[in-house]
């Protein structure tokens, strides 16, 4: 996350793409979730979110789709269809830090008259979405870190990961971002000290991939890959065997249900790329490349080949510094 205050009650941030170098699961867990281990990286591509915290108790989410030169346009009935109310993650993570606020301001007071405080907030949006890159998660994470800050609440990563945690999978992980590994159901994060700047190319096809379908039809394996050998290729920061360890479980799933990540992988494999995959529960797809001068090249063959994908040139971030600075 990249946190810029602007006045003591207004504050922006970049809430960063990820993409999953690994994917492995483990099994399934009683509360219907699926064990597994996971790799992500967050890359640079970012959504951006002004929030300025009031007095009126409300919360107002605007949302508007940014364009490929970076001109911010209202989302209209055409774009992709992105919920503004309770539904949006940004407004139930504020709903989640209010009620945390209302319990913190009755344990230390005794008046009964508790002010809630309110948030409005504009979302500009450049991470597809059901695409695999967690830009919802992202801006969850966002939320939880204005609302700490501009509400005065005090949180310690700890609360704050709770708290994410409580919101979905994946949101824990972009509290801090840069490269984990996460266990459990995703909630679970070990950081990985890795270095920043893999060269990547993401490209997201016109169709888009629901996370619980794609689960309910994937297939865990008999004997999971060990997860050890991976985590020291990531280490390393070498891009040749980071191609070599990637994995992704969900992806055979994810081409029963649409060709367009059949037609995707076939597209990569003409690529001058290390490795490449798809990414999370999909629909968007990437591929590892030497440097950004190769990712560029392939980017422009791939837009040339196939106009109607949506196509990142990224590079992978490193971890984020404290949450409430």
């Amino acid at each position: 996350m990249l946190v810029r205050n602007l006045s003591s009650n207004h504050l922006r941030i970049s809430a960063p793409a990820k993409v999953n170098l690994y994917l492995e699961l483990l099994g399934k867990r009683s509360d219907g979730f699926h064990e597994l281990e996971t790799i992500m990286t967050t890359v640079s591509l970012f959504d951006q979110l002004s929030f300025t915290a009031n007095q009126s108790g409300q919360l107002r989410l605007t949302l508007e789709m940014a364009e490929r030169d970076h001109s911010a346009q209202p989302l209209e009935s055409g774009c992709e269809l992105i919920p503004t109310d309770e539904r949006n993650l940004v407004i139930q993570a504020l709903v989640l830090l209010q009620k945390m606020k209302r319990i913190k301001c009755a344990s230390e007071s005794t008046d009964n008259k508790v002010e809630v405080p309110g948030m409005d907030v504009q979302l500009i949006k450049r991470i597809p979405s059901s695409a695999g890159m967690g830009g919802a998660s992202s801006n969850a994470a966002a939320a939880l870190i204005a609302g700490n800050i501009l509400w005065n609440l005090q949180l310690t990563r700890q609360q704050l990961s709770d708290a994410a945690a409580e919101l979905g999978s994946d949101v824990p992980f972009f509290l801090g971002g840069g490269t984990a590994m996460c266990r459990g159901r995703g909630e679970k994060i070990e950081a990985i000290e890795a270095p920043a700047g893999l060269s990547l190319v993401v490209a997201k096809p016109p169709v888009g991939l629901s996370t619980p379908t794609v689960f309910g039809q994937c297939t865990i394996p008999d004997q999971p890959r060990q997860s050890g050998g991976v985590i020291a290729d990531v280490r390393s920061g070498r891009a040749d065997r980071i191609a070599c360890a990637l994995l992704n479980r969900l992806q055979p799933a994810a081409s029963r249900l649409v060709n367009e990540i059949e037609k995707l992988e076939e597209e990569f494999s003409e690529l001058p790329c290390l490795g490449h995959q798809m990414s999370g529960s999909g629909s968007s797809y990437f591929g590892l490349f030497r440097n950004q001068r190769c990712a560029r090249a392939a980017a422009a063959r791939l837009s040339a080949r196939w106009p109607a994908l949506k196509i990142h040139s990224v590079t992978s971030l490193g971890r984020s510094g404290e949450l409430t600075a």
